[in-house]
């Protein structure tokens, strides 16, 4: 065995020896595939180093020979290629370069006679690891032709059942949205509304005719309902997009309602003065007093934010929605 670096690269090779000849470079190396070694003749003309060595030879592992390239009696090159796990020669004709054959290491020791799609395989695999095209038999490419359109049909059988899938997913999960309950909602005005409530990306699925309202967010399994932004009614017309009409803004709680929340003191108490006991009103905060004032509370009136019976706080009177202070008092009720 050669101590130093074969000429001749392949993946896998255990052993290699030169043997050189006057007009032609020889590489004895040994390889393995599918549990069994294999020693091959490998051999390049020296007048062209430039070009790839050949497969001259191959013999069993005690040196019996198993085949030869001179006894194919073929008009071409033998190269040793990788078809997929399988190590192969490749006989490439002479004209085109392309892949004609191939020879697995693995059948040399028999004669059984290889699927014609395994051969195929190996061929295409072989010209992809030697970057070489192929060219099949006539029966080889009718098998494979064959294979394809077979191939074709269950690809477009499979296409259309899930085709078929998705759209019985489309119907039922229209059908979960069109089912949904109605919700009331209300326009800037106080307007009371109702319609289905729905996504940006849902609202289409709607029939013509309904009423929709746009939520935030999409309706989970629990059917929490996200906030509502917009009413509208869906109208579709044959060989036209669904399009939106009467658009309004909406919200979910009542304007004149969220106006009274807003503006109604949290309790009352009372204060006593040297000009008198006088009724203070008692808000949450300073601002909520401005949008009480804002909202028409009586001039005059006493506010004050929310505190406990006997806490002194600042009591301020309200003049043109103006908040002015009274001085501090203790809340007597």
């Amino acid at each position: 065995m050669s101590n130093g670096t074969s000429r001749f690269s392949f993946p896998g090779l255990l052993t290699w020896d030169t043997e050189d000849t006057s007009t032609h470079q020889v590489e004895r190396v040994t390889i393995k595939d599918g549990g069994a070694v294999f020693i091959l003749t490998m051999i390049r003309s020296k007048a062209f180093q430039d070009r790839p060595f050949l497969v001259a030879s191959i013999a069993d592992d005690k040196g019996e020979e198993l085949w030869t390239f001179k006894k194919e009696n073929f008009h071409g090159v033998g190269l040793l290629a990788k078809a997929d796990e399988a190590v192969v020669v490749a006989l490439c004709g002479s004209g085109s370069g392309a892949v004609e054959r191939v020879i697995p290491l693995s059948s040399l020791s028999g004669s059984k006679q290889h699927d014609l799609r395994v051969t195929i395989d190996l061929k295409r695999a072989a010209a992809d690891f030697l970057k070489k095209k192929v060219k099949l038999t006539e029966i080889e490419q009718k098998l494979f032709d064959f294979d394809e359109a077979r191939r074709r049909e269950d690809e477009e059988a499979r296409q259309a059942v899930e085709a078929e899938v998705r759209q019985a997913a489309r119907q039922e999960r229209i059908k979960a949205i069109r089912s949904r309950s109605a919700i009331v909602v209300y326009a800037a005005d106080g307007k009371k509304l109702s319609g289905i409530p729905v996504t940006e990306k849902e609202w289409s699925s709607l029939g013509n005719g309904a009423y929709a309202v746009i939520v935030d967010d999409p309706i989970g399994a629990d059917g929490k309902i996200g906030d509502a932004r917009e009413w509208f009614r869906v109208v579709k017309e044959h060989g036209r997009n669904p399009q939106r009409y009467g658009v309004k803004p909406v919200t979910t709680q009542c304007p004149e309602a969220a106006k009274v929340s807003v503006t109604k003191p949290m309790r009352i108490s009372f204060i006593d003065t040297a000009k008198g006991a006088f009724e203070v009103l008692l808000f949450a905060s300073t601002d909520a007093i401005r949008a009480a004032a804002k909202a028409g509370l009586n001039t005059g009136a006493y506010v004050a934010v929310v505190a406990q019976q006997g806490d002194q706080v600042e009591v301020y009177t309200l003049r043109d929605e103006m908040m002015k202070s009274a001085g501090k008092h203790i809340l007597l009720a």
